[in-house]
């Protein structure tokens, strides 16, 4: 008997299908803030005796969190969405919001109950949003002083 790791019709699989689909959203907002980052920060960390986790939880995690909240924005939008990663690598016992949607509207053929669904999905969406962007608001006015 196989005693490996069970990736297919696992929650584990439809975990690892999503970071695979998603993590360049993750990496290329990342990349452009790290990009934008004034080495002379990271250094005048260390000068004042700053490790190296102590400097990236004071300096860098700090100067980029922009970038990684635009990050998380960029895949957490897709992903609440994505409901074929959840049937092809978890199998009918993995279900997803977006699983649970498709059923109801061509499966169980219960539209107010789908429809009922979106709406409260599109809103959970829109109140994140609406709470991104006024943080980033907040960010912004923090910045110019």
């Amino acid at each position: 008997a196989d005693s490996g790791t069970k990736i297919l019709n696992s929650g584990f699989g439809v975990v690892a299908g999503l970071v695979y689909g998603f993590v360049v959203f993750m990496i290329i907002p990342l990349y452009a803030a790290l990009e934008r980052l004034d080495v002379s920060l990271i250094e005048a960390g260390r000068d004042l005796y700053g490790g190296p986790i102590r400097t990236f939880f004071f300096v860098t995690l700090p100067a980029t969190r922009q970038g990684a909240a635009a990050g998380l924005v960029l895949v957490f939008l897709p992903a609440m969405g994505d409901f074929v990663s959840a049937q092809l690598m978890g199998g009918p016992d993995q279900i997803m919001i977006g699983n649970l949607i498709q059923d109801k509207f061509f499966q169980g053929q219960n539209w107010p109950l789908g429809s009922a669904l979106t709406m409260l999905l599109m809103l959970v969406l829109l109140i994140g949003m609406l709470g991104y962007l006024r943080r980033t608001r907040k960010d912004e006015a923090e910045a110019r002083g």
